[in-house]
């Protein structure tokens, strides 16, 4: 069922402009679990939702948003979930200033984005040409929860084959322990590691230091790219 107001704007939208125009920010965005909110600092209890990525040609960027904000108000309306911020968004006038609020490193601060109009989904999934391939190696495991992951450097290969844009950089898992804590909590063969504990991995001696930085028993947050799209995984060892 759509709800009687998103209904009326896509009617309106239909006889202003003969299409159905719906704002846009720039960003992906996900939801807020427990063990996220502990990596991100973020308070008991605190709603919002993640920025896992920002379109270099977006608002967002333009407005100095950064992948790890979190949202917390849009508009003056708190924002609870993923859907909720979407619909107010999609529904915002293209052209509109939006105050954001959001928590950055426990800090809160304002951001004033123009809402601009959503590419087409053709525009958005347009890839750049894949780099020259580059020797595929691999890398011995950290004594901590990262151990049940195989990781290798991830080559033009591979970025054809797993749909990610030429601009990723960071190292490929090739498998995955049965079992783990990183198969629990959804790590999967093709993902490629872009962060370990919010520091940038784009080789396998950057993954290598910041992977032995992670204790035993420590819980670690993964920054990944997964068939084109960015998402922040905690892997949690207990």
């Amino acid at each position: 069922a759509i709800p009687s107001s998103i209904a009326t704007d896509i009617v309106d939208s239909l006889t202003k402009t003969g299409k159905v125009v719906r704002g846009w920010m720039g960003v992906a965005i996900q939801e807020i679990t427990p063990a996220l909110a502990k990596s991100f600092k973020l308070p008991e209890q605190r709603k919002g939702v993640l920025i896992s990525d920002v379109n270099e040609n977006g608002p967002s960027h333009t407005a100095g948003m950064r992948r790890g904000d979190v949202v917390i108000s849009f508009n003056g309306k708190e924002v609870q979930s993923v859907s909720q911020l979407r619909n107010l968004v999609a529904r915002m006038g293209v052209g509109k200033d939006a105050d954001i609020k959001i928590l950055r490193e426990g800090k809160e601060q304002v951001l004033k984005v123009k809402v601009a109009e959503r590419p087409s989904d053709e525009v958005l999934a347009k890839r750049e040409p894949a780099p020259s391939a580059a020797p595929s190696e691999t890398v011995k495991p950290p004594d901590n929860v990262l151990a049940a992951l195989r990781v290798q450097l991830l080559d033009a290969a591979m970025q054809s084959q797993l749909n990610i844009p030429a601009k990723t950089t960071g190292v490929v898992v090739s498998s995955v322990e049965a079992g783990s804590a990183a198969e629990s909590a959804g790590l999967q063969r093709g993902d490629v590691i872009q962060e370990v504990n919010h520091e940038v991995v784009k080789s396998l001696e950057d993954y290598q230091k910041a992977s032995a930085k992670v204790k035993k028993d420590e819980m670690v947050v993964l920054l990944l790219s997964r068939q084109g799209n960015n998402l922040f995984v905690a892997v949690n060892p207990k």
